[in-house]
C-alpha cells in the first residue's frame, strides 16, 4: 500500500504482563487511541508496515509491504489507556504496532469468475516471505489494483519469457515468447496494487514474472 492508505487509529503501547515482549492470542495489551472514545467490544486490526517494495523492472517505488498481524478487542476503557485483548493473530504482535479500523475480509468465491473483458497486464513485484522460489500457496504482491479495475476474485495467468536461442535448422535467432507457467487469484486490493495467492505453477516462480488478467469477477 501507499503510506497514505494506512489510516491508523492508534497503536499498541505496552502489555499487561510486563515480561511479555511479544503478544499472542489472548494476551492483554494497553493501546493508545489518541483520546478516541471506544466501548468494550470494539475491534481493531493490528498492522505493521515493513519494507518498501521497488518494481523489479523499473526500480520505481510501488509501495510499502504491510503485514496484517491480528485483531484486538477492547475489554476495558478505565484509565488513560484502554486495555485490549488479542483475539486473533497470525504472527507475534509487538509494542508500536498500528491499529486500523476492523473490517471483514470476505474470501473470494472460486468458480464464479468469467472470462475477462479487461486487457490488464501486470508484474509480480514482491512476496510475503521474500522467497526466491514461489509456488502454490504463496502470497505475492502485484502492481495493479483498484484503479485498474481489479477486485478480489480476479484471476491472472503468470508468464515467463522463454525460447531465446538459435534455431538449429535456419541458424536464426529464436525470439523470446511468453509461456504460461502459473495462475494466481486476487485476495485483497489497494488503489495501485493487489495481494494474490498463487494457485498453480508449472515451475518455481519468482518476483518479476509478468501477468495477464484472464478471469474476472462478474
Amino acid at each position: 500500500a501507499q503510506k497514505q492508505e494506512i489510516v491508523r487509529v492508534g497503536r499498541i503501547i505496552r502489555p499487561l504482563e510486563e515480561d511479555n515482549m511479544r503478544h499472542w492470542y489472548w494476551d492483554d495489551v494497553f493501546v493508545d487511541l489518541g483520546g478516541r472514545k471506544v466501548q468494550r467490544g470494539n475491534r481493531f486490526h493490528v498492522v505493521r508496515p515493513t519494507t518498501p517494495i521497488a518494481h523489479p523492472a523499473t526500480g520505481a517505488r510501488v509501495g510499502v509491504k504491510v503485514k496484517t498481524l491480528g485483531t484486538v478487542e477492547i475489554v476495558s476503557t478505565a484509565g488513560a489507556s484502554p486495555r485490549a485483548k488479542v483475539t486473533y493473530n497470525c504472527e507475534d504482535l509487538a509494542d508500536g504496532d498500528l491499529l486500523v479500523e476492523a473490517r471483514e475480509w470476505t474470501p473470494p468465491q472460486r468458480g464464479v469468475s468469467q472470462p475477462a473483458h479487461l486487457r490488464v497486464g501486470g508484474t509480480i513485484v514482491g512476496s510475503k516471505d521474500d522467497a526466491d522460489a514461489l509456488g502454490p500457496g504463496d502470497i505475492v504482491y502485484v502492481d495493479v489494483g483498484q484503479k485498474h479495475g481489479i477486485v478480489p476474485g480476479d484471476e491472472f495467468s503468470i508468464y515467463r519469457m522463454s525460447g531465446a536461442g538459435i534455431s538449429p535448422d535456419s541458424g536464426r535467432a529464436i525470439p523470446l515468447a511468453p509461456t504460461k507457467q502459473g495462475e494466481l487469484v486476487v485476495i485483497r486490493t489497494s488503489a495501485q496494487a493487489a495481494t494474490g495467492l498463487v494457485t498453480v505453477s508449472n515451475i518455481n516462480l519468482r518476483v518479476g514474472e509478468p501477468l495477464v488478467l484472464f478471469r474476472k469477477m462478474p
